[in-house]
């Protein structure tokens, strides 16, 4: 999270547990900060990492060479 709000993005974590006790940790980017128009329709894009790795590895590279900026803008 702290990651997304340092290239200027919002974001939220969510705690799911599940039927088994699991607990997932969801994190959900809301969009830029800088945002005026919260009801603005916006894609959807669901990402998972694999097995040994976590969240970062989507937004490690940077504001400009993200997922987000090749796939979804």
């Amino acid at each position: 999270m702290q990651l997304i709000s340092k290239y200027g993005y919002n974001g939220e974590l969510h705690k799911v547990t599940t039927e088994d006790g699991y607990i997932l940790e969801l994190h959900r980017i809301t969009g830029p900060a800088t945002s005026t128009d919260a009801n603005e329709q916006k894609p959807v894009a669901f990402v998972m990492h694999g097995l040994t790795c976590n969240s970062a590895v989507f937004v490690t590279s940077g504001r400009e060479n993200s997922l987000g900026k090749e796939k979804i803008t």
